[in-house]
């Protein structure tokens, strides 16, 4: 009896199953600022590198997907493809930049903040990218009137205000500042619009006042240029009093920036003379008779000048009352702080020796 051997043969595919997805730089090309409804064209672009026919690797479609915030289908805006009859547009031997578009199935907003994510599927493959929504001209610094009270800028009655506001112009056109608004807010805006939103709109904002400077389109930066201007904000304009937020709010021609500059302290006081601002990055001379803490808000690290009050004692307390750090004064010049283990919110210094006491609030961002 004679034995046969039997072969198996096994037809391996020729192309290989190792091809990656090379895909960089996702932007989403739409006005900032803004919300728009369910149905609306999407813009967007990215670089994309590599062989991704049929005829190369046996699958049939690059899918392009866009969500915003998270990949959920909560947060599912739609879909694009590639499919095998379009393979003569999908092989890139370098980066090659691709901008294209789909119609959204649910409302979206283009916030500062707001994230978009390009989810690809290829080859049984998955890649995510992600971008965050900025507006092409940002307000690097601002500064503020010289006199502080309880370690915060003050605003009097009655007087101008000095103010300096340092932007830096990313994109690849002039733009133009149309108006700067200046808003003194007695609550904080902690949702995702902005108050230009809220502004703009109508909606609801805490109790506020606010003081207009228009520029009647003489401020133009130039592409990737720095730039800075000064004015003044007069006292008359501001009707709250006490310890307030104030926020900036500078409309261009075609999107308006948000910028959160510090807490500041109204008094219905009036001086002598107007206020001047300081420059950036110069340390505030206190007047006299007056504790200092700053920078305030801050990460969690403050300093505290005593000028030449004679405290001894200093304690951060949050606001249910608890002791979170202490210490001896000894540099009554300078006595640096850093609370351990910060959370964001409130917080309040105290400063006392035998026959005294003092209270400064401070913000932890």
């Amino acid at each position: 009896m004679k034995n046969f051997t039997i072969i198996f043969l096994v037809l391996l595919p020729i192309f290989s199953l190792a091809q990656e997805i090379n895909i960089r730089n996702f932007k989403v090309n739409e006005t900032v600022n803004r919300e728009f409804p369910s149905g609306t064209r999407f813009d967007f672009e990215f670089e994309i590198q590599g062989d991704y026919t049929y005829g190369t690797y046996g699958y049939h479609q690059i899918d392009l997907r866009i969500y915003k915030e998270s990949v959920s289908s909560a947060n599912y805006l739609g879909l694009i493809y590639w499919n095998r009859e379009d393979d003569y547009d999908i092989y890139y031997p370098t980066y090659t930049k691709k901008e294209t578009w789909l119609t959204t199935l649910k409302d979206y907003e283009t916030f500062k903040g707001q994230k978009f994510i390009l989810e690809v599927k290829y080859a049984g493959l998955t890649k995510t990218y992600t971008y965050t929504c900025e507006p092409p001209i940002q307000i690097t610094q601002v500064s503020l009137p010289q006199t502080y009270t309880s370690g915060m800028p003050t605003f009097y009655y009655n007087n101008n205000h000095q103010y300096k506001i340092w932007y830096k112009n990313f994109s690849d056109e002039t733009k133009t500042i149309r108006r700067v608004y200046w808003f003194f807010l007695e609550d904080e805006i902690t949702d995702n619009a902005t108050l230009s939103y809220h502004f703009q709109n109508g909606n609801t904002l805490p109790n506020y006042t606010y003081y207009s400077i228009p520029f009647n389109g003489t401020k133009n930066l130039s592409p990737e240029s720095i730039y800075n201007e000064s004015s003044y904000i007069n006292g008359n304009a501001i009707s709250l009093t006490g310890s307030c937020y104030l926020y900036t709010v500078v409309f261009f021609d075609d999107f308006n920036y948000d910028y959160r500059v510090d807490n500041v302290y109204v008094t219905s006081q009036s001086k002598s003379a107007n206020i001047a601002g300081i420059e950036a990055g110069e340390l505030v001379e206190e007047v006299v008779n007056t504790t200092t803490v700053y920078p305030n808000p801050s990460n969690g690290y403050f300093n505290v000048h005593l000028a030449d009050k004679d405290y001894s004692y200093l304690k951060v307390l949050n606001t249910a009352g608890q002791e979170v750090y202490k210490e001896n004064i000894v540099d009554k010049t300078n006595t640096a702080v850093q609370i351990p283990n910060p959370t964001s919110g409130v917080y309040f210094i105290e400063l006392s020796n035998d026959k005294n006491k003092e209270q400064i609030k401070i913000i932890v961002k």
